[in-house]
């Protein structure tokens, strides 16, 4: 199917077969998500100009973006590359012309003689990305952005009159070129180049030392090893919540001091949070930024007799690993833990207590108290009487307490009831504390070194086996 107008109100409910289902315009992309249904992993080919903001994202086996031609952001529109996807190219000499502006965070762009040229006028901010096969990134006289905490694979391309701030990054596979004027400078401190060699990094950067007309690139001081770029990744925060509940139900949620307003229900930290639903089945971790790893072992649910059985679910557009239990959670005290098995693009491991340090797990309490609508940890007269109070209000009626509504549907009636007539006299002090998940034992540097001692078995280097060990856990970890 090629489609390329931009005037098409919308495209749904298709089932797409191929792998290469579509050729579009970089603005239409949009239009093949939503209802559209894709039975095998596909790729989307684009060219074109952009005509309006876009963002490209991961779908249900879409999450492959290819260039059939050259794609133009313009000046005065966006390009937003979410976490996940992945950019490559069907034409060997397409190019991404930035006149405008471009996010990319956790993308990976790996085509063949692919060119990102950021002109005069446009920006590019690049976080948390792999850029590497053929790619070649220029940073034109009178561009701007940033580069940070990816990994160059590819001759970058820098002229001293940009304005970009080159953050840490791995250039151990990659090359510099600089351009501009004799007598300027570019700084690239604090990257990491695969070698402490003087003379290694001096052969990896073209600069006024192979050429007098050319500026001076600083490189020093530098990084000494991979384990040094950038913070590890942590927990934003953890969310419960229920499948079965309405949009505007979590609109309530949202709209409480229990939640932050991103639709995924109650925020579980940093206090212990006392959910009063009995229809909880879901739980959401929201990392910081892109994280490998996601093995369901990587997590734990414990209640007070020992863990509770789900499945996991990772969204990479999101950043959320979802935990869908079994059964709903009953009356009862809860631990969520995260390992630190679970790393970032450079093989730090999780730092889940957020000190700063790699190497610590996430470990969260909650409760789950169906019936005790006034919070006192116990089910009995007291919160027969908000019930009471709140009988037959529903979302939006002034008498309306989503902490009464046991079964979150909107309304307080004889369902809600139940909850509470179930879990009468029912005490969750009397209730043993779940034992600490995990043991903090540093799991996500073996993980890393794991893979990186298996691609060496075969000759291949560390930055090899860093992109190689990403896309060995991103076939793991699709998206749902």
């Amino acid at each position: 199917m090629n489609v390329f107008s931009t005037e098409l109100s919308e495209i749904s409910g298709n089932t797409f077969e191929r792998s290469d289902p579509v050729s579009s315009s970089p603005s239409v992309v949009t239009q093949f998500y939503g209802s559209n249904t894709y039975t095998t992993d596909a790729t989307l080919a684009v060219s074109g100009t952009l005509s309006v903001n876009t963002t490209w994202s991961v779908h249900p086996n879409l999450r492959r973006y290819s260039l059939g031609g050259d794609v133009i952001v313009p000046f005065g529109t966006e390009l937003n590359l979410q976490p996940g996807i992945i950019v490559t190219n069907s034409d060997f000499n397409a190019e991404i012309l930035v006149d405008g502006r471009t996010l990319a965070f956790g993308t990976e762009f790996s085509g063949l003689l692919m060119a990102i040229l950021v002109r005069n006028g446009g920006e590019l901010i690049l976080d948390n990305s792999i850029i590497t096969g053929g790619t070649r990134l220029s940073y034109q006289a009178g561009s701007q952005g940033a580069v940070s905490c990816s990994v160059i694979g590819l001759e970058l391309n820098l002229s001293d009159l940009s304005s970009v701030e080159i953050g840490q990054n791995d250039f151990s596979s990659g090359k510099v070129r600089a351009s501009g004027t004799g007598g300027g400078s570019i700084e690239l401190l604090n990257q990491f180049w695969g070698t402490t060699s003087i003379e290694a990094i001096e052969g990896k950067i073209f600069h006024s030392a192979d050429d007098a007309t050319l500026p001076t690139v600083v490189y020093t001081p530098f990084l000494a090893s991979r384990s040094e770029i950038c913070s590890p990744a942590t927990v934003q925060s953890s969310f419960a919540s229920s499948t079965q509940w309405s949009s505007d139900f979590f609109d309530a949620v949202d709209d409480s001091a229990a939640g932050i307003d991103n639709g995924l229900g109650y925020r579980l930290d940093p206090a212990i949070v006392h959910l009063t639903h009995d229809d909880v089945n879901k739980i959401d971790i929201v990392f910081s930024k892109p994280v490998y790893g996601l093995e369901p072992a990587a997590f734990e649910l414990r209640d007070s007799d020992g863990p509770v059985p789900f499945s996991l679910e990772y969204a990479p557009g999101t950043l959320t690993a979802s935990m869908i239990l079994v059964a709903p959670l009953p009356f009862g005290k809860y631990r969520v833990g995260v390992s630190d098995s679970i790393v970032d693009l450079f093989g730090n491991a999780l730092d889940g207590n957020n000190s700063g340090e790699a190497g610590d797990i996430y470990d969260i309490r909650f409760d789950v108290l169906p019936g005790d609508s006034n919070g006192d940890k116990r089910v009995n007269g007291l919160d027969l009487q908000l019930f009471a109070a709140g009988f037959n209000s529903q979302l939006g009626h002034i008498n309306y307490r989503t902490s009464v509504d046991a079964n979150a549907d909107g309304r307080i009636n004889g369902l809600d009831l139940q909850a509470f007539s179930q879990n009468f006299n029912q005490q969750l002090p009397t209730l043993l504390e779940p034992s600490t998940p995990f043991s903090g034992s540093g799991g996500g540097q073996s993980f890393a070194t794991y893979f990186d001692d298996f691609f060496s078995s075969f000759g291949v280097d560390d930055e090899d086996a860093t992109l190689k060990r990403q896309r060995l856990v991103n076939q793991k970890c699709k998206s749902k």
